[in-house]
């Protein structure tokens, strides 16, 4: 069998010759690998199943700062991981009247998919939207604020994810024709124990726009692989019926 079709296999609950596996790296310890064993792709030496494309796109500012496509500006050291700290929140207020939403960089996510289809190894191949909606709505306006918004600020909430829920929609309209064979929404919802924000707000805010996000990937054959750090035990039989194929955590 090939990687694909041991992961679709597992997708599927069917036996395969041998457990699909995945081994993530950080970009420090991919170059120690390479200095260490020679190798020249790490994917492959690992004999990795997955091939990802990242819709990210980050613009240096100086050595140890970076913003993203949404103007989130980030604190990176590289010593300590890839993701770095959030340093600069765009959205001042519980209004999007002094903020642009950036367009879909189309010409970006389709490089991105024709990297995918370039693989050789037969892998499973995964377009990956991560800091997707609850994440992009803190990153833009803070976690505190946020989340008194979600309490205190309705209007302006259900106006701030809808405006991501569109753009990602516009995104995934322009990648889903291309054969790769899932989507992976990274958005971390939980903590050690039970969700950031609660059910009662993650179904009023968050279930909705992801539900029509499931809705349209999984509408043009693909599975939908959800990211999400913490304990989403309370809300894990609506992802199911929201049609999750799969679930890393």
């Amino acid at each position: 069998m090939t990687p694909r079709e041991r992961v679709i296999a597992a997708i599927e609950n069917r036996n395969s010759d041998t457990v699909p596996y995945q081994i993530d790296l950080t970009t420090g310890f991919t170059q120690k690998l390479m200095e260490s064993t020679g190798c020249r792709d790490p994917e492959a030496y690992l004999g990795n199943h997955l091939s990802k494309a990242k819709y990210k796109k980050n613009t240096k500012l100086g050595s140890d700062k970076e913003l993203d496509l949404f103007g989130v500006t980030w604190q990176k050291d590289p010593a300590h991981g890839d993701v770095g700290i959030i340093s600069d929140h765009p959205v001042k207020e519980p209004s999007l009247r002094d903020y642009s939403f950036p367009p879909v960089k189309k010409e970006f996510a389709r490089e991105l998919c024709g990297s995918l289809l370039a693989d050789e190894r037969e892998t499973f191949r995964m377009f990956l939207i991560t800091m997707n909606y609850f994440e992009r709505a803190w990153s833009l306006r803070g976690m505190e604020n946020i989340l008194s918004d979600m309490l205190l600020n309705e209007a302006f909430s259900h106006e701030l994810f809808e405006r991501i829920l569109q753009h990602h929609l516009e995104l995934l309209d322009t990648v889903l024709d291309y054969g790769f064979e899932a989507v992976y929404i990274g958005d971390d919802w939980g903590q050690q124990s039970g969700l950031i924000m609660g059910p009662p707000l993650w179904r009023k805010y968050i279930k909705p726009g992801m539900k029509q996000m499931f809705d349209k990937i999984k509408s043009r054959g693909k599975y939908v692989c959800l990211h999400s750090c913490g304990d989403l035990r309370e809300i894990m039989s609506d992802l199911v019926d929201m049609g999750l194929d799969i679930y890393n955590t």
